[in-house]
């Protein structure tokens, strides 16, 4: 549905001398695009009848519900648009969940497999006739890191996110979380050793830092 016409705008019987100049200005200051000077203009009328129109209480009474209407219509639209972008939220959430529940099950007999997080990778060991390949299974950081944005973005489309503020210990200064610690807690999780943590850590950081060594 698009904006109220004037005619919708017009109520006979009211005490206020309706004509289609008064609607179409009615209409358009509900919409609020629109300088006076450039609605008056539009519907032909001066500044000072335009102005006398809005001093009326009838008609003034009338574009705050044209008002009201525009925005529960706007409002309906975007609860619309929420709920479509909700579903593809969910679908991708439940993806995810899915990888996380088969790799769990295909990776039970591996430390750490259980969790549904860990990625295996082959590497090759030797050269020539010795050369084979090892499995290794390393935390999945990237998969950890879509599922916590999904979960922001969900939290802040629904009104439940708040913004991180910077938290001061009693000498006004920041406190702060030891690597370690964050580390001991993803093992926990996990149910893996915190070296095994601390090492793809390292070795996550080397890669960003662009050395694949």
């Amino acid at each position: 549905m698009g904006a109220p016409t004037a005619e919708q705008s017009r109520t006979a019987g009211d005490g206020f001398p309706w004509s289609d100049a008064a609607a179409n200005a009615a209409v358009l200051l509900a919409e609020d695009r629109l300088t006076d000077a450039a609605i008056a203009k539009k519907v032909g009328v001066g500044r000072t009848k335009l102005h006398e129109w809005k001093q009326h209480p009838v008609f003034a009474a009338k574009v705050t519900a044209l008002s009201d209407e525009l925005i529960a219509r706007a409002r309906r639209r975007g609860l619309a648009r929420l709920d479509r972008r909700l579903e593809r939220y969910e679908k991708r959430a439940k993806a995810f969940d899915m990888i996380v529940s088969e790799r769990a099950r295909a990776m039970k007999e591996v430390p750490g497999g259980r969790s549904g997080y860990l990625v295996r990778h082959y590497k090759s060991i030797g050269t020539g006739e010795t050369a084979h390949e090892v499995e290794e299974y390393h935390f999945d950081a990237a998969l950890s890191r879509e599922m916590r944005e999904l979960e922001k973005q969900i939290a802040q489309d629904t009104g439940q996110w708040l913004d991180k503020r910077e938290l001061t210990g009693k000498d006004g200064g920041a406190i702060s979380v030891s690597i370690e610690a964050e580390a001991q807690a993803v093992a926990d999780t996990l149910g893996v050793p915190v070296a095994v943590i601390l090492a793809e850590a390292e070795r996550l950081a080397k890669i960003e830092a662009g050395d694949d060594a």
